[in-house]
Formats: C-alpha cells, sequence, structure tokens
C-alpha cells in the first residue's frame, strides 16, 4: 500500500478536484474552477465541516468531505454527514478510500459523533460492496428532492 497522506484541502487543489468530481459525477454537474475555490473557501470557514484531500507522492487522488452536524436527539450528541467521497479510478483498490473512510471516522469519533452516515446513489454497487467490506450498513431508506432546476441526471 502506498503512504497516504490525508490533509485540508485548499484553494490550489481546485484542478485535482474538479478531475475527481467529473469522475464521481457528470461534469456537467461539476462547478468551474471560480466556484470551485468559492465553494473551498465557504467548507473551511464553515465550523465542523471539513474537506480532505488523500495525496500520494504529492498527486492528490481522493477526496472527501464531512460536516460534523449538533444535535437535539440522542443525548444530543452530535452526528457526521459524509459525501463526496471518491478516489481516481486509476488509482482504486490501493486503500485510499479505506484510508478516508478510517479518517473520516476518527475524526467524527474526536467531535463525540453519535454516527457516521453517508448516502450513496442506488447505481454505485461497486462501492456499496466497499462500504459493506468496512462495517457499513444500509438501515434506512433515503428520500431527497432536488430544488433546483437542474437535479442530476439518471444513472447509467
Amino acid at each position: 500500500m502506498p503512504e497516504i497522506t490525508i490533509r485540508d484541502a485548499h484553494a490550489g487543489d481546485v484542478d485535482a478536484l474538479l478531475q475527481l468530481l467529473y469522475q464521481l459525477d457528470p461534469p456537467e454537474e461539476a462547478p468551474d474552477a471560480p466556484a470551485a475555490r468559492a465553494a473551498i473557501d465557504a467548507v473551511t470557514r464553515q465550523p465542523g465541516m471539513r474537506l480532505v484531500v488523500a495525496e500520494v507522492d504529492g498527486a492528490v487522488l481522493g477526496a472527501l468531505m464531512m460536516a460534523v452536524l449538533p444535535n437535539l436527539s440522542h443525548h444530543a450528541m452530535p452526528w457526521c454527514q459524509m459525501e463526496n467521497l471518491v478516489v481516481d479510478e486509476a488509482h482504486r483498490g490501493q486503500g485510499i478510500g479505506r484510508a478516508l473512510m478510517d479518517w473520516c471516522e476518527e475524526a467524527a469519533r474526536e467531535a463525540g459523533c453519535y454516527k457516521l452516515q453517508f448516502q450513496s446513489r442506488n447505481h454505485r454497487r461497486i462501492s456499496h460492496r466497499f462500504y459493506r467490506r468496512l462495517g457499513y450498513q444500509a438501515l434506512t431508506v433515503g428520500f431527497r428532492r432536488y430544488l433546483t432546476d437542474r437535479p442530476p441526471p439518471p444513472p447509467p
């Protein structure tokens, strides 16, 4: 397994992050570089939110975003929402996704979260097998409504 460094993302990572997002979702869903820089800035200023990248030999090969959210139930313990986990297609199966997931789980534990949750589109069966191998379970049914005129296209 290569040596993986996980660090907070910054504006200089925009091009690499956009290349990763093109692999996660169709390119027409990705922001342009100025919008991506503004989003990274907003994430870094938002308490409880982190956008991290996984580097191997100085190359950004993966990313993950997480938000620690306050909560009223479950003894008022916070919970963690993970989003946008992606590993470069050419480097999958090398432990980068696992390292990102382990990092996120540890960060959520350190923040006192009682759960870590995320959603994955129904057609991403390979991802679902990966999550199950890490011990995650599909315990709930998720619902969503897109609030824009341009929802993501249906899966291929």
